[in-house]
Formats: C-alpha cells, structure tokens, sequence
C-alpha cells in the first residue's frame, strides 16, 4: 500500500514538472522568435494506464 502511494504521487509530480517545463517553454517561445505549435495531443490507453501525449513543434519565423 505505500510503495503504490508513493508511485502515484512520483507520478503526480513528475506530471507537474512536465506540464510546467511545456508551459516555460512554450513562454519562452513566444517571447522570442520562435513560436511553439501544438500539432498533436491524443490520450491513449495502455496497460490499465492513460497517457496523454502533447507533441509540439518550433518554427524559426516570425510567423
């Protein structure tokens, strides 16, 4: 019971600290010339777990 306790809370702040380090760069971007574009984000199911994947790509323009 505490190793899965302790497992689900790894994961809760590994997804923090992932959504935090997207969302600074993502700032970062559009700060300066490049600027981020979300172009995939789906939710998958794999082994009982869900996964939420965001892929984003940079552009070196202005545009």
């Amino acid at each position: 019971m505490k190793t899965r306790l302790l497992i689900i809370i790894g994961i809760i702040v590994i997804g923090i600290i992932s959504a935090w380090a997207i969302a600074t760069f993502v700032d970062i971007g559009m700060d300066q010339k490049y600027q981020y574009r979300f172009w995939q984000k789906n939710i998958e199911f794999e082994n009982d777990i869900y996964y939420l994947r965001v892929l984003f790509s940079r552009s070196d323009d202005y545009g």
